[in-house]
C-alpha cells in the first residue's frame, strides 16, 4: 500500500501484492449472457469462522492479455499429486462473454492468462467438483493498465495495475494550547495502519485504515490529536468513522485495532479501547459529511465505568465524568522552551493518593519479584 498524491489525497493498494495474497476481489455484476449450463448456479463462497468470503478474484490487463487471478477454499483440496506436485479436488473453468475461454479444466493452478482478453471483457470463474459445475463467481471486469505516478526519469512507463480511491482526510488537529513562543500549532493527520476484513458480509474484503498526527511512547510530552478510523469498501466507499478522542493515547504500543468476526454473524468487528469522548458515525450511500458536524453518537459509559478519579484542577477524587473531559497529561512548552511538570506532578498525586491505606501496602506485600517482601513471614 502506498500513499498517492495528485491533487488530492488517495490510497492505492498495489496489484501485484494483492495477487500473491489473492484477497482482494475486483469485481462487479454486470449484465452478462451467461452458458445456460452455468447461469443459474450460486456464488462461490469459503465459511471461515462462521464467515463467508469469496473467491477473491483479482484481474488485471497485463501485456500478453488478461491475468486472472482467485482464491482456492481450504476443503476444496481432497488429496495431493505427488508426481505432479500440486493438490487434488476442484477444478475450474474460465467464461468470457459467456464463452468457455479454457481448452480443459483447469486443474493445476489458481490463476491463468487469456492472451486475447481485453479491459472490455467479462469474465466469470465457475468451479468444478466430481465433473459437475457446482458454483461461480459473480461477473467482473479486468483492471485497466494505469501510468505509475512516480516514473520521473522513465517517461511513458507503465507498471501493473492497482486500486486507488479517495480518502476523506481528518482535518489537521490544532493543539489546545499555545506550545512554541506563542504560536498556535497545527498537526496533519496520516493513515499509519490498514486491516482488512469482510464488513458488511458480501463475502468481499473491506479496508479499515488508521489516521494519526503523532505517535510517540508515553516517555515523550506533547500534544497528541484523536486517533481516527475509518472504513471503506474497495471501490471507495465509506462506510463509517470512529473517533477514539482525546482520553485514548496513539502510540505504535497502543490502541492497536483488532478486526475480525467476534461473535460469528458473518460479518467483522472492531475491537479498540475507548474512553470518555469516544464517537462514532456511519454513512448513507458512502455520502461522507463534514468532520465537525453534529451527526456522531458518543459511546454509553456504563455506571461501572463511574469510579473515582482524581481531579488535576481541584486536586480531588471525582466522578463526574463528561464526554467533554480532557484527561491527556502531556506538560506545555513555556516560551523559554522549558517544559512545565505542574500537570505530571498533580498526575502523580492522585496515582498515590491514600496508597498507605492500600491493604496489600498494609501488608506489606509488594509482589513475589521484590527481595523486601515478608509477607510470607506474617501470620
Amino acid at each position: 500500500m502506498r500513499i498517492l498524491r495528485h491533487g488530492k489525497k488517495t490510497i492505492a493498494a498495489l496489484l501485484a501484492v494483492l495477487m500473491l495474497a489473492s484477497l482482494v476481489p475486483v469485481a462487479t455484476t454486470p449484465a452478462l449472457a451467461l452458458d445456460p449450463s452455468i447461469a443459474n448456479l450460486p456464488e462461490s463462497m469459503f465459511g471461515v469462522y462462521g464467515s463467508k468470503l469469496d473467491r477473491g478474484v483479482l484481474a488485471a490487463v497485463i501485456d500478453n492479455g488478461v491475468f486472472i487471478s482467485w482464491r482456492y477454499f481450504p476443503e476444496e483440496a481432497t488429496g495431493y499429486d505427488n508426481t505432479a506436485k500440486r493438490l487434488t479436488g476442484t477444478n475450474f473453468d474460465i467464461f468470457r462473454n459467456g464463452v468457455r475461454i479454457n481448452p480443459a479444466p483447469i486443474t493445476n493452478s489458481t490463476n491463468y492468462i487469456d492472451p486475447t482478453g481485453t479491459v472490455n471483457d467479462e469474465y466469470v470463474i465457475v468451479t468444478i467438483s466430481n465433473g459437475t459445475y457446482v458454483s461461480r463467481t459473480k461477473a467482473f471486469k479486468p483492471a485497466p493498465r494505469l501510468l505509475d505516478g512516480f516514473t520521473e526519469g522513465r517517461a511513458g512507463a507503465e507498471i501493473a495495475s492497482y486500486l486507488e480511491f479517495s480518502v476523506h482526510m481528518p482535518p489537521d488537529a490544532i493543539e489546545p494550547h499555545d506550545t512554541v513562543l506563542g504560536q498556535t500549532q497545527t498537526q496533519e493527520y496520516y493513515i499509519d495502519k490498514m486491516t482488512a476484513a469482510d464488513l458488511d458480509g458480501d463475502g468481499q474484503l473491506e479496508i479499515v485504515l488508521r489516521h494519526v498526527t503523532r505517535a510517540p511512547d508515553t516517555t515523550q510530552f506533547g500534544f497528541i490529536a484523536p486517533i481516527i478510523h475509518q472504513a471503506y469498501k474497495l471501490d471507495g466507499t465509506i462506510l463509517w468513522e470512529v473517533d477514539l478522542g482525546v482520553n485514548v493515547r496513539a502510540g505504535q504500543h497502543y490502541s492497536q485495532p483488532m478486526l475480525h468476526d467476534f461473535d460469528g454473524d458473518g460479518k467483522a468487528e472492531l475491537i479498540v479501547g475507548t474512553a470518555p469522548g469516544t464517537r462514532y458515525r456511519t454513512f448513507t450511500n458512502g455520502v461522507y459529511r463534514p468532520f465537525n458536524d453534529n451527526t456522531w453518537t458518543y459511546i454509553t459509559m456504563p455506571d461501572d465505568d463511574f469510579h473515582r478519579m482524581w481531579d488535576l484542577e481541584t486536586m480531588a477524587w471525582t466522578n463526574n465524568f463528561k464526554h467533554t473531559d480532557d484527561y491527556r497529561v502531556s506538560g506545555t512548552l513555556l516560551p523559554t522552551n522549558r517544559r512545565d511538570e505542574s500537570e505530571v506532578f498533580a498526575l502523580m498525586v492522585g496515582l498515590f493518593y491514600e496508597w498507605q491505606d492500600h491493604p496489600e501496602v498494609r501488608a506489606a506485600y509488594y509482589g513475589p519479584e521484590l527481595s523486601l517482601n515478608h509477607y510470607s513471614s506474617r501470620t
